[in-house]
């Protein structure tokens, strides 16, 4: 007989075998695979991978249009993750239940992590006795998963279920800055070409403009970095990185901060969205900005690699996270997904529409800790 392991979830495959597969990741497996509407009605969340299990994992599979095996794999793993946090997300509050106006905005469910000493343990399980699989700041916050009655709370990170004593976390909800009691925050690029900055000015809270592409400038940044500052309008900037290796990461870096200080934006943004990236290239890129002088960095991370690049290894580099996720992209926030997993910034969608603008532009909402004020500088 399999003696059970206790691993944290997604730190090995599971699949059938002979004897059971046993194991306190496999009960968390099925503990999620309930929440979400996947039912075990024979044995539940017995901690053994059986058919019963394996075939509520091929429901899912076919659901997220995976490959139907019944093996929880590395894919399998990305899609729970991602459905679990949408799940919590879509679940309505006992006041919204009862209204039958609009819906009101998206909300999200997290763990902010508290301390008044120095770092947080995230454990592999429910408890003190688990190896530690990482070690985070207080006032980080994760994508809540689930609060075991011992009071520890699962959360998403690095693309598995670690733990967190509920000493030292709690759970918060966050819901996006409304659109509709806030002036817009757009980025922009080359893509929007010529625009009218002085019929934007009034309509926007601050801008965020594309710098650099790799290390070769904006061919609009100049102009449009010098409208913005004789308008007053408040603005930082973005580079979107191409970089294969640390020292292209490095030179990236310092080609950014020496054409974009000039312009003393607000902050410095890293555009990460590119297959060739990863949490070392980005940490580095990081770490050079730092060296160079820059005071506040962000970092926009596509949503469909923020678990590739294990950002959040990294996250900790960077004083606020950039998500985009739109869901239907139809310019509205009720149309829209919010982000998986823990931001400051959500990008909703790319078919926006803004006054001096002709054409779609990307939109974006507040959705974390973090204030127009903070962005600002004021």
């Amino acid at each position: 007989e399999i003696e059970p392991v206790e691993t944290s979830l997604g730190g090995r495959p599971l699949k059938l075998t002979e004897p059971l597969m046993k194991g306190s990741d496999v009960k968390m497996l099925q503990e999620l695979l309930m929440q979400i509407g996947y039912e075990l009605p024979k044995y539940g969340a017995d901690g053994e991978y059986g058919q019963e299990t394996v075939d509520a994992v091929k429901a899912f599979q076919t659901a997220e249009s995976l490959e139907v095996d019944g093996k929880y794999g590395p894919r399998s793993h990305a899609a729970l993750m991602d459905a679990v946090a949408d799940h919590d997300a879509s679940l309505p509050s006992v006041e919204e239940s009862d209204q039958t106006e609009s819906p009101a905005a998206p909300t999200i469910k997290m763990i902010e992590i508290v301390s008044k000493g120095g770092n947080v343990n995230i454990r592999g399980g429910n408890g003190s006795e688990y190896a530690r699989i990482s070690s985070v700041k207080p006032g980080t916050r994760f994508v809540y998963v689930a609060t075991a009655v011992n009071g520890w709370n699962a959360i998403a990170i690095n693309g598995q279920i670690g733990w967190v004593s509920g000493e030292y976390s709690k759970i918060v909800e966050i819901e996006p800055s409304d659109p509709k009691k806030v002036k817009a925050i757009p980025d922009i690029s080359r893509w929007q070409k010529e625009i009218n900055f002085e019929a934007m000015a009034s309509e926007v809270e601050f801008v965020i403009a594309r710098g650099m592409y790799n290390i070769g400038k904006d061919v609009y940044i100049d102009r449009y970095a010098s409208e913005m500052t004789r308008l007053g309008i408040p603005f930082g900037v973005y580079q979107y990185s191409i970089a294969t290796t640390p020292e292209e990461a490095r030179a990236e870096a310092r080609a950014f901060y020496e054409a974009m200080k000039g312009f003393k934006p607000l902050f410095y943004v890293l555009d990460a969205e590119d297959d060739g990236l990863d949490a070392v290239l980005i940490g580095v890129w990081a770490e050079e900005m730092r060296k160079l002088g820059a005071k506040k960095l962000g970092c926009y991370v596509a949503h469909n690699r923020y678990n590739d690049y294990e950002y959040d290894t990294v996250r900790d580099e960077f004083d606020f996270t950039w998500i985009p996720r739109y869901g239907s992209n139809d310019g509205t926030v009720e149309g829209s997904k919010i982000p998986a997993y823990a931001h400051d910034l959500w990008q909703y969608t790319s078919r926006g529409t803004l006054a001096g603008v002709k054409g779609d532009v990307d939109l974006n909402l507040l959705s974390g800790a973090k204030s127009i004020e903070w962005f600002r500088g004021e």
